[in-house]
C-alpha cells in the first residue's frame, strides 16, 4: 500500500509531521497528515460507503452483483463495495464502524443490521469461505492484482541484514539469532549485499540518522524489551500482548508504527514495511 497516515497527537512538535512526511517520501510512500481521531482519514471516507452498500442490498434497492457492477463498471473502481467488504472482513468492517460511531456519534457510521448478523453468524468473508460471495466454490469475484510493493508478503525477504548496534548489545544478540534461525545471513556493518538495514538501540538513543545515513532504502525499528518479550513468545509458542494493536480499529494498527521522543522532536506515527512496529515510548 502507497498510504501512509501521518497522525499527529497533542503531543506532536510542530515540525515533526513534515520530518516524517520527507521520510515516507524517501521510503517510496506518499504521505496524508491527520489528526489523531478515530479511523484516521482513510477509514471515515471508506466505511460509510460500504456500509451503504450493505444498506442497499438489505433494503432490496438493487441485487448483489448490480451493486458491486455499479461501482465497476459505473464509477470506475477496481473492486464493487460488497466483494471489498468480504477482502477487508466484515468483522473487521464492524468493527471499524463501531469505533467511528463511538467516536462521532449521529448515523452515519451505524452499522447495518445485515452486517451485524452476518458477524455473529460468522459469514466473515474470504477468510471463513463465505460472506456476500461464496468462496468455496465459483463465481466470486478476483481480488485486484497486487504489485509484490503494494504486499510485503508478496516480496521475498532479504538474503541478508546489516545489523546495527547502538548500545543495545543483548536486545542485537537475540535479534540477530532470530534472524539467523530464519536462514538470513547477519552481518554487523553496512553491506552493498544487505537487503535491509537494521537499528537495534536503547531507549533515548538515536537511529533515525545511522538508518539513513546507511543509504539502504526501506524502514527502520527500534528493539525493546516489549519486542524481545514477542520474540521470545514465537520461539516458545506463547503469545505476548501486542501493545501496538491497543487503541486500533478493526487491527489495522498493523500499518502504522510508533517513534519514540528520542529520535525526533515529539510522538507521531510513520510505516517500516506495512507492519506494525512498537517502539519506545
Amino acid at each position: 500500500m502507497k498510504l501512509v497516515e501521518v497522525i499527529s497527537t497533542v503531543l506532536t512538535a510542530p515540525d515533526t509531521p513534515a520530518v516524517l512526511a520527507g521520510l515516507v517520501r524517501e521510503l517510496g510512500k506518499t504521505p496524508v497528515q491527520v489528526s489523531d481521531r478515530a479511523g484516521f482519514v482513510a477509514n471515515p471516507l471508506l466505511l460509510p460507503y460500504l456500509n451503504h452498500a450493505v444498506h442497499l442490498l438489505e433494503t432490496g434497492h438493487a441485487p448483489r452483483d448490480d451493486i458491486d457492477e455499479a461501482a465497476t463498471g459505473g464509477l470506475g473502481l477496481p473492486m464493487g463495495p460488497l466483494a471489498l467488504l468480504d477482502l477487508i472482513g466484515p468483522d473487521t468492517s464492524l468493527s471499524v464502524l463501531e469505533a467511528l460511531q463511538t467516536e462521532f456519534g449521529g448515523s452515519r457510521y451505524a452499522p447495518t443490521p445485515l452486517l451485524r448478523r452476518m458477524v455473529e453468524a460468522g459469514l466473515t468473508g474470504r477468510k471463513s469461505g463465505r460472506g456476500f460471495y461464496e468462496y468455496r466454490g465459483q463465481g466470486a469475484p478476483a481480488a485486484p492484482a497486487e504489485e509484490p510493493g503494494d504486499n510485503p508478503a508478496l516480496v521475498p525477504p532479504p538474503a541478508t541484514v546489516a545489523l546495527i548496534e547502538n548500545g543495545a548489545a543483548p536486545q542485537s544478540a537475540d535479534l540477530a539469532d532470530a534472524i539467523a534461525a530464519a536462514g538470513i545471513s547477519v552481518v554487523r556493518h553496512t553491506a552493498p549485499e544487505a537487503g535491509l538495514v537494521i537499528v537495534a538501540a536503547e531507549p533515548g538513543r538515536r537511529v533515525l540518522d545511522a538508518a539513513l545515513a546507511s543509504g539502504t532504502p526501506g524502514g527502520y525499528r527500534r528493539d525493546t524489551p516489549h519486542r524481545q518479550d514477542q520474540a521470545q513468545a514465537r520461539r516458545t509458542g506463547h503469545h505476548a500482548t501486542d501493545r501496538a494493536r491497543q487503541g486500533s480499529y478493526g487491527g489495522r494498527a498493523d500499518r502504522q508504527a510508533r517513534v519514540g521522543h528520542g529520535d525526533l522532536p515529539g510522538p507521531a506515527w510513520i510505516p517500516h514495511y506495512g507492519h506494525c512496529l512498537p517502539a519506545a515510548e
